[in-house]
Parts: structure tokens; sequence; C-alpha cells
């Protein structure tokens, strides 16, 4: 059994080392921990849904729930592809002769059950990039797929980052948005809407 939960944390693209990472062992050192734990667990149990996960924050364990989380999920059969995003923004950009076609690497994005991206305020994003990003979650969000990302940065950086369209398609679809290092939200239905997400981005207005 555990050989076999090996190849399929191998299959995910998670990376060595990560067999002990788990919710279990997550250092809750804050209340908004202790809050994005449980919600990332209810994350996992709900996924097939569709809903989306959004983590924001600086140093207080993005990565320990994305691992938990893609582990939980592919323990259970599912296709599940893990991704930081310098390796996402690599595959999207060598495209084309003598490598894969951008169609196909699109596909290799959209086709899993659940999509999980890290870091995703590491690197450098060009507008075409974008684009590219936006087609994949377009096509996820029709499709009923989940996806889950996680940066250091704050959501207004994270908008600048992958785009204002791509960030409210994630949030309209989504069930969790956790920033540990502010406070913790659970969209639900009010915090859908764009007003709300506007009042996010931009607390000093209200």
């Amino acid at each position: 059994m555990r050989t076999r939960l090996a190849v399929r944390y191998l299959d995910a693209g998670l990376p060595l080392g990560v067999k002990d990472v788990g919710f279990e062992n997550f250092d809750c050192a804050v209340p908004e921990q202790r809050g994005a734990v449980a919600q990332a667990q209810n994350f996992v149990e709900h996924y097939r849904a569709g809903r989306n996960l959004i983590l924001t924050g600086t140093a207080l364990g993005k990565t320990h729930l994305l691992v938990a989380i893609t582990k939980h999920v592919a323990a259970r059969g599912a296709m599940v592809r893990y991704l930081n995003a310098a390796d996402l923004l690599t595959g999207m950009t060598e495209t084309g002769y003598g490598r894969q076609s951008e169609s196909a690497v699109l596909h290799g994005l959209v086709g899993p059950s659940l999509l999980v991206i890290d870091h995703i305020g590491d690197v450098p994003w060009t507008w075409h990039l974008r684009t590219l990003f936006l087609r994949v979650i377009d096509a996820r969000c029709s499709a009923g797929l989940a996806t889950a990302i996680a940066s250091h940065t704050d959501v207004a950086q994270l908008q600048e980052d992958v785009g204002e369209r791509t960030l409210r398609r994630l949030w309209a679809h989504g069930d969790e948005l956790i920033t540990l290092n502010q406070k913790v939200h659970r969209s639900g239905t009010a915090l859908r809407s764009t007003a709300e997400f506007d009042r996010y981005l931009n607390p000093s207005k209200e």
C-alpha cells in the first residue's frame, strides 16, 4: 500500500521527502492557521463540486497545506497535478517546434480533477502567460474542475500577477479564500459577489 501511495504521489508531481507532511502535523502557531487547516480539510472533502482554493500570506504553511491536500486527493485515486509556478510557466512557455504544442500543454493542465499550483507570486507573469493561464482556469471552471493556488503575496498583488479576470474566475467559482497572515475568509455566496471581491481588494474604501 505504501508503495502504491508513493507512486501516486510521484505521478501527481509531488517532490520527494513529503511522506510525513499532512494535516495532522501542521504547526498551528496562530488561530488563523487552525482555521486554515479546517478549511483545507473541508476543501478536500468537497473539491469534486468544482470549488477552488486561494491561499495567500507569508511563511505560515501554505506549501504544507497544498502538499497535504494533494496527498489526500491522490490517495483516493483521483487524478491530481501539483506544480510550482516556475514549472507551470516553463511548460506554458516552451512550446513550438520540437516541443509540446500549446494545445497539448493546456490539455495537460485542464485534464486533472484537481490542479494545485504553489508559489504563484515568485515568478514573472507576462501578458501572454496570463492569457494562457486564463484559458486554463476558464476551461477548468467551465468543466467543474477544482484548482488550488498559493502565493506569498496579498490578494491585490496576486491579481496583478495572474490578472483580474483569472482571479475573479477563481473567486466566483471558489469555496475558500484563506489569508493566513491577515484574516480567514470563507467565501460562500456573499463573498463570491463582485462587491465583496472589490471590498477585499480595497479595504481602505470600507
